[in-house]
C-alpha cells in the first residue's frame, strides 16, 4: 500500500498577501512625505540658486556703474531715445512714469514685444527691476531665473508670454492670471518676477512726505508723491550691507500650502546687499518704519487683499480671510538702504525707544 503524502501548495496564502500589501503601504506612507519634502528642498535650492544670481549681478553692475543698485535711471523732465531708432519717448512728470518708459523700451527690445506700448499708472519697479539687470546682461526675455521653479502662475504664462496679445484672453480658465483683459497694461505680466525688489533700493527720497508708502493700503497698491526721486541709489550706502535685505520671493512657493511671504512663521530665502542668500524666517526681521512718519515707532500695517475666485486667483490665498493685516518689515526698513533688517536691533529715526 502506498504511504500518503501531504503536500503543500505554493504560493502566498491570504493572510500574508495582506500582511505585505499592508507593509507596502506603510512604507508609502513613510516614504511620499520624506519625497515630497527632498522635491521642495531641491526647488527652494533652485530659488537661492537664482536669486544669488541676481545678487551676484548687483555687485557687477555696481563696479561699472558708479557704485549703483541696479535700477531703472530714466528721469523725468528728460527724453529719450526708443531702443535704437529714431523716435524718442516723450519727456515726462515724474521718475515713475519715466522708470514704466524704460521698462517697456527694455520689453520692446528684449522681449520681442514692439506690441507693447507706453503703460500709464504702472510702478514697474516692484516686480520688473530685473528688466535693468537683464538689459545690463543682453538677456533674452522672459528669462527663467527671474522666476521660482514653484511658481506655477509665472511658469505658464513664460510658457506662452505673447497670450494676452491675441485677442481671445487667455486660452485656458484654468490659469491663474491677475487680469482678464488683453489690453496693452496687460501684456506686460509673464516678464514679472517671482523675486520682489525692496523700495530702499530705489527710493532716494529725503522729504519724509515725498516718499512712497503702503501704510494703511493693501498689499498690491503704492503711494508715490509726484515729488518722489527714484534711482541712484549706491550700493555703499547701505551701512549694514549684510543685514540689509535686497530682494525677497512673493511668496513661500515651498510650503504645503503657497504662502504670501509677509506670514511670521514663513521661511524664504532672502537676498542681501553684500550678495550673500540665507533661508530666514519673517517673524525674526525687524517691524520696519513708516517711511513718511520715520519719528513714528510704528511700523508700516498693510492689508493682504487677494482675488480669491478662479481664475484671478494668481496670488496665494490669505491664510485667514481677505484684508488681514501684516507688517511691512523688511519691504519697508527702518531707515531704508541705511536700516537693518535682521541680526540687529532697528536704526535711530527719532523713534521713542520705549
Amino acid at each position: 500500500m502506498a504511504a500518503s503524502r501531504e503536500t503543500r501548495k505554493s504560493g502566498f496564502t491570504l493572510i500574508e498577501l495582506l500582511v505585505v500589501i499592508a507593509i507596502i503601504a506603510l512604507l508609502i506612507g513613510i516614504l511620499l512625505p520624506a519625497l515630497g519634502e527632498a522635491r521642495r528642498s531641491a526647488r527652494r535650492t533652485v530659488d537661492i540658486s537664482n536669486m544669488g544670481t541676481m545678487s551676484k549681478t548687483l555687485g557687477t553692475y555696481a563696479s561699472e556703474f558708479q557704485d549703483k543698485v541696479y535700477g531703472f535711471t530714466w528721469k523725468k523732465g528728460v527724453r529719450y531715445r526708443a531702443g535704437e531708432t529714431d523716435t524718442f519717448w516723450p519727456s515726462e512728470a515724474s521718475d515713475v512714469q519715466a522708470a514704466a518708459n524704460q521698462a517697456v523700451d527694455i520689453l520692446n527690445r528684449r522681449g520681442d514685444r514692439p506690441d507693447i506700448k507706453k503703460i500709464s499708472g504702472w510702478i514697474p519697479h516692484i516686480y520688473y527691476t530685473h528688466l535693468v539687470a537683464q538689459d545690463y546682461l543682453n538677456s533674452r526675455l522672459p528669462e527663467k531665473v527671474v522666476i521660482s521653479p514653484a511658481d506655477r502662475p509665472r511658469t505658464i504664462w513664460q510658457a506662452d508670454p505673447k497670450v494676452p496679445e491675441l485677442g481671445g484672453g487667455w486660452p485656458l480658465t484654468s490659469i491663474p492670471r491677475p487680469t482678464n483683459g488683453t489690453a496693452n497694461n496687460d501684456r506686460r505680466w509673464p516678464y514679472s518676477s517671482s523675486y520682489l525688489t525692496v523700495v530702499a533700493s530705489f527710493d532716494r527720497t529725503a522729504v519724509p512726505t515725498a516718499r512712497l508708502s503702503q501704510d494703511g493700503g493693501v498689499h498690491n497698491s503704492y503711494t508715490v508723491p509726484t515729488a518722489a526721486v527714484l534711482g541712484g541709489v549706491r550700493v555703499s550706502d547701505s551701512d549694514f550691507p549684510n543685514n540689509k535685505v535686497f530682494q525677497y520671493p512673493a511668496a513661500d512657493y515651498h510650503a504645503k500650502r503657497v504662502t504670501y511671504w509677509a506670514y511670521d512663521d514663513v521661511k524664504i530665502p532672502l537676498s542681501f546687499y553684500d550678495t550673500h542668500v540665507a533661508v530666514t524666517k519673517i517673524g525674526d526681521c525687524n517691524p520696519g518704519w513708516k517711511p513718511q512718519k520715520p519719528t513714528d515707532k510704528n511700523p508700516s500695517i498693510i492689508a493682504y487683499d487677494p482675488t480669491i475666485a478662479s481664475p484671478l486667483n494668481w496670488e496665494p490665498e490669505p491664510i485667514t480671510a481677505v484684508g488681514e493685516k501684516y507688517i511691512g518689515r523688511i519691504a519697508w526698513t527702518r531707515g531704508g538702504i541705511k536700516g537693518n533688517d535682521v541680526g540687529g536691533s532697528e536704526i535711530d529715526t527719532g523713534q521713542p525707544k520705549n
